[in-house]
């Protein structure tokens, strides 16, 4: 048998985990992450349990990596912008809004009951921080209760974006991006001076 190339290996390995994890997103639309074995992902993805082992622990291992690499990608996506003004604030969502309805799939389920809770969060906590610069510095009331109004602004547009997601797309970008940005305002507005 000829000796393989490493870029040959390295194609291989990145098809076998692409595979792996694309079966695990399959699986992920049908029942929570806790349910998914190891056989059933092994069997949807057409490995090997020596493969799956190979490079992942368990469901939970693929899933982790899934939200990592998702993750990072929304980061890079938006790291360019910085909330400077409401303008900007708004461009920052609009952004994000578009890379949600690019990624509608993996979105989806990643942010279902499905999968692990935490992932919509950091999403989330992405768009604070980046914006929260900027209507801090606007504030008048203390860290705590402005550390709670942003608590309840991350978990009001997690729930829009879920909405947003089941309802198909419903509507752009830009519309959603200025519904969330109302809404946090209005939330907000007592608190900035």
């Amino acid at each position: 048998m000829p000796k393989q190339t490493p870029k040959t290996d390295d194609r291989r390995v990145k098809y076998t985990k692409r595979v792996i994890k694309d079966a695990l997103i399959e699986l992920l639309q049908q029942k929570p992450i806790e349910k998914i074995t190891v056989k059933e992902l092994c069997a949807s993805a057409d490995v090997n349990r020596s493969t799956f082992y190979a490079h992942f622990s368990d469901p939970a291992d693929v899933l982790h990596r899934i939200e990592q690499e998702t993750y990072a990608d929304l980061t890079a996506y938006i790291e360019e912008f910085s909330a400077e003004d409401e303008g900007e604030a708004k461009a920052i969502l609009t952004r994000i809004f578009d890379y949600i309805g690019k990624n509608e799939g993996i979105l989806r389920v990643l942010l279902s009951d499905n999968a692990a809770p935490d992932f919509g969060h950091s999403v989330m906590n992405v768009v604070s921080d980046l914006i929260a610069r900027e209507w801090t510095a606007r504030a008048n009331t203390d860290a705590d209760t402005l550390s709670n109004a942003f608590v309840f602004i991350i978990n009001g547009a997690i729930g829009i974006v879920r909405r947003w997601l089941d309802n198909g797309l419903d509507k752009s970008a830009k519309e959603m991006s200025a519904l969330i940005f109302a809404l946090a305002i209005g939330s907000l507005s007592a608190y900035l001076k």
